[in-house]
């Protein structure tokens, strides 16, 4: 083992320290049936403010020996024909993940996530982990981790969107969906409200913004409410008038609307249309704004997922689109506090 940059040494040391030896006129030690795995870990890029300052701090649980990773961006992690893939063309910046990559000797490890000195709490914790080394003694036992993140803050869970209403200083907790649409912050023009998100450069109805939700916060069984307010624009900045209801995706002059994605345990996905729309035609004494509205009820894969993505997108190519005020509630509590 090199004892460079990388902290993996420092955390074999601790882990088996007794049976390390240093290799002499050489930066590296040898231990005995070390026998690293590999892990890959994702988390949502919302896990942190300045996701490159987001780290992973890891314990070995008998030592005590502490060491901390950075992470890199990437695109999302799918199976696909019976392997694990980037995905960089599908939802480019709201699929992608915040990776770290590490390796581990046999012991049991705790893990949480830093910004700074505050733990914070990952919408989702993803492992893919490597094939376990050839070479090790029959009794070899795969690493373990568990996370200090597992049981959900009730505070995460009271308001399922982060930063649904613009007033903040940026639209960080957002992200673009699909090619090469721009986010920014407006000015709604709106009674009660200052700042809108706008998306532009949008050259298909696909175009829109997306958020991780806490898939820790959703309830089997419950029902959410969502809703927010929509306006679409023309070039020269006019409002633009949108059909409302359910049409189908990608139907021609649709008003935005309410979709779900996700990833189950499997390697399996799914895709909700229509969970909330337009019930009525955007109105030009509101200033074109429109309410889009709906209902769903987590079950099944939904209920189940390691990892889902609201995203609200529609309306014809070549519009921006402005969104305020969104929101996810919980409509039927549940009888405990979630953990998973």
């Amino acid at each position: 083992i090199h004892q460079g940059d990388d902290a993996t040494p420092a955390l074999v040391y601790g882990a088996m320290g007794n049976t390390c030896t240093t290799l002499s006129d050489s930066c590296a030690l040898h231990c005995e049936n070390a026998c690293l795995r590999p892990v890959t870990i994702m988390v949502d890029s919302n896990a942190s403010p300045d996701p490159d300052a987001l780290v992973l701090e890891i314990a070995h649980s008998l030592s005590g020996t502490t060491v901390q990773y950075t992470g890199h961006q990437g695109s999302i992690l799918v199976h696909e024909n019976g392997q694990v893939v980037h995905k960089s063309s599908y939802y480019p910046d709201a699929s992608r993940g915040r990776f770290f990559t590490i390796a581990l000797p046999p012991g049991s490890y705790t893990a949480k996530f830093l910004h700074g000195s505050t733990s914070v709490y990952p919408s989702f914790i993803k492992e893919y982990w490597g094939a376990e080394p050839m070479s090790c003694s029959a009794s070899y036992a795969s690493p373990t981790l568990t996370y200090d993140s597992n049981d959900v803050p009730a505070a995460n869970c009271e308001a399922l969107v982060k930063g649904g209403n613009f007033e903040g200083a940026d639209a960080e907790t957002w992200w673009h969906t699909t090619g090469n649409a721009r986010l920014g912050l407006v000015d709604s023009e709106r009674e009660g409200s200052t700042k809108a998100l706008k998306i532009m450069g949008r050259t298909s109805h696909q175009y829109g913004a997306a958020q991780w939700v806490d898939s820790r916060c959703l309830n089997a069984g419950s029902s959410y409410e969502f809703e927010a307010l929509v306006k679409l624009l023309d070039s020269a900045g006019n409002p633009v008038s949108c059909t409302p209801g359910p049409l189908g995706w990608g139907a021609a002059g649709a008003c935005p609307e309410f979709q779900l994605f996700g990833h189950n345990a499997d390697g399996t996905s799914f895709h909700q249309f229509d969970v909330g729309y337009a019930s009525e035609s955007p109105a030009a004494s509101d200033g074109g704004w429109a309410r889009i509205h709906g209902f769903a009820s987590f079950e099944g894969a939904v209920a189940s997922a390691e990892r889902v993505l609201v995203h609200i997108n529609g309306g014809d190519a070549g519009l921006d689109l402005l969104v305020d005020e969104i929101s996810i509630m919980e409509i039927s509590p549940p009888t405990a506090s979630p953990t998973r």
